[in-house]
């Protein structure tokens, strides 16, 4: 919506979403948001291997964790 009505694209920010939600939705979730190949999105959590074990899974192929 904001892309629409503004024409910029905005920064997604996911903090810490991962410890609220099964397996099966965080695949959907990231499903989700990779599925702009332009979208930035800022993912904060506390277990870098989960994370990247999570975008492994769900073959997210460019990011950075830190």
């Amino acid at each position: 919506l904001i892309r629409q009505a503004t024409g910029i694209r905005p920064i997604l920010l996911l903090d810490d979403v991962f410890e609220k939600l099964d397996e099966q939705r965080v695949g959907a979730l990231i499903e989700r948001v990779t599925a702009d190949p332009d979208q930035q999105i800022l993912l904060t959590h506390t277990e870098q291997v989960r994370v990247r074990s999570i975008l492994r899974e769900n073959q997210v192929a460019d990011y950075i964790a830190l």
